[in-house]
């Protein structure tokens, strides 16, 4: 057996007598397998933090550290990343620091340091949830860093870091879990988003930089940047849809627009997210839609098939909010009032007496009854000034009953099914429809 070369960490014990180096207790540990020596015979260099290093590994199912054929779940060539940036999952990153240039180590890793409660697919197999694994990772090489000189080495960080969040996206995404059985890809989607930001803000900060502003704007290294930087940009707005995040996928679409106003995929992204998003308002979704229609033509058949679609579920959902509105107002107006002459005795002739009586004081009585007919009469009528105020009424009952539909479609749209928008589902792409494509 080769013995471990790497840098002398008081933190980390020294290997047992079976060479298993641990790393976290025994829930992660490492062996060196094959240690590669120039041929000047010194020893390699060892990896530092912060250094960019080029690795490949193979992923497997391991029960325990002597299982070593397992069900390949990843097989990854030539990512480019930084020790310590976070970029890879931890037991990747944390192995790799004891590890020497050209040298290759075998890492059996807890779930919990590997793919967690989330899931993976590869090919045929797919990953339960809390399986531990067995990594095999070469590090082919040692990248120094020419940042400072020109931006070949800052771009092709980011192009790593997209493909790896792509890996993410494509491969270890998994529905909403109902329960504790099932896996959550709430950390390896939350994974591949923070890789995107990175990306693009990286981007974006070298656009801005002083060797940009000395090149002219049809550079290919200027252009090969903007792409990386939209492309992720536009796949974070993804990232989002696909977890039914649609406020902040609303907001992200934003930021790509600011970048490039007239970006196909940003355009139609927003007008989804607008639709979606329990928080929009029906003239916002109207806008979002004016501008993608202002832009998608013939020449994107599938980007104009989207916004059809999208279109006529927003023409839906506007059918159906004039309906339910028609049917609350005319409720309200067709509501009769309680008879304003209900439980008043009617004045008939039959129920009057008249005393007829001589002198004076017939006269008396003759008056008083004459006022009682006169009353009796008026009493089977609405009087004036009921009739108007209840006219005046009629606006303010009509107002509020809007706030109140309005009160109620808003708390509906929380739950499960938008009465403005509609259900997620009707043009979710987790639930059958089209998929969420990524820019690669």
């Amino acid at each position: 057996m080769v013995e471990i070369e790497t840098v002398e960490d008081e933190n980390v014990p020294a290997p047992g007598n079976d060479e298993w180096k641990p790393l976290m207790g025994e829930e992660l540990v490492m062996k060196v397998i094959k240690s590669a020596r120039p041929g000047n015979n010194k020893d390699p260099a060892p990896i530092q933090p912060n250094d960019a290093v080029m690795i490949d590994f193979v992923a497997r199912v391991a029960d325990d550290r002597f299982s070593t054929d397992g069900p390949t779940i990843q097989e990854v060539k030539d990512w480019f990343i930084v020790v310590g940036d976070g970029d890879v999952l931890p037991a990747l990153e944390l192995a790799i620091r004891f590890m020497d240039s050209g040298s290759t180590a075998r890492v059996w890793s807890h779930s919990k340091y590997a793919f967690s409660s989330g899931t993976r697919k590869h090919e045929k197999t797919q990953l339960a949830s809390n399986t531990n694994i067995m990594f095999e990772v070469t590090v082919t090489q040692i990248i120094v860093d020419t940042s400072r000189l020109n931006p070949y080495f800052t771009i092709q960080k980011a192009v790593s870091r997209k493909a790896i969040a792509n890996d993410v996206y494509q491969n270890e995404w998994c529905p909403p879990s109902k329960s504790e059985q099932e896996p959550s890809c709430n950390a390896a989607m939350a994974r591949a988003l923070r890789l995107y930001k990175k990306a693009a803000q990286g981007m974006e900060t070298l656009l801005g930089g002083t060797y940009f502003n000395q090149v002219e704007e049809n550079h290919p290294q200027r252009l090969q940047t903007t792409q990386i930087m939209l492309d992720s940009l536009n796949n974070i707005v993804a990232v989002y849809l696909r977890q039914k995040q649609y406020h902040e996928a609303k907001q992200a679409a934003v930021e790509v627009l600011k970048q490039d106003s007239k970006n196909i995929k940003g355009l139609l992204r927003a007008a989804k997210a607008s639709l979606l998003d329990p928080a929009s308002t029906m003239e916002e979704v109207q806008a979002a839609l004016s501008a993608a229609d202002s832009e998608i033509t013939y020449k994107h058949p599938q980007e104009e098939k989207e916004l059809k679609r999208i279109k006529a579920q927003y023409k839906r959902k506007q059918q159906e909010y004039k309906k339910k509105t028609k049917e609350m107002f005319s409720n309200k107006l067709n509501k009769q009032e309680p008879s304003d002459t209900e439980g008043i005795r009617d004045p008939s002739p039959s129920n009057t007496t008249v005393k007829k009586e001589q002198g004076p004081t017939a006269n008396v009585e003759g008056t008083e009854n004459m006022g009682e007919k006169r009353i009796g009469d008026i009493q089977g009528k609405t009087p004036f000034w009921k009739s108007t105020a209840f006219a005046a009424c009629v606006p303010v009952i009509l107002l509020l009953s809007f706030f109140l539909l309005y009160g109620f479609l808003r708390e509906a749209s929380l739950g499960e099914e938008s009465p403005i928008m509609g259900s997620a589902d009707d043009i979710d792409p987790s639930r059958g429809g089209s998929e969420v494509n990524l820019d690669l």
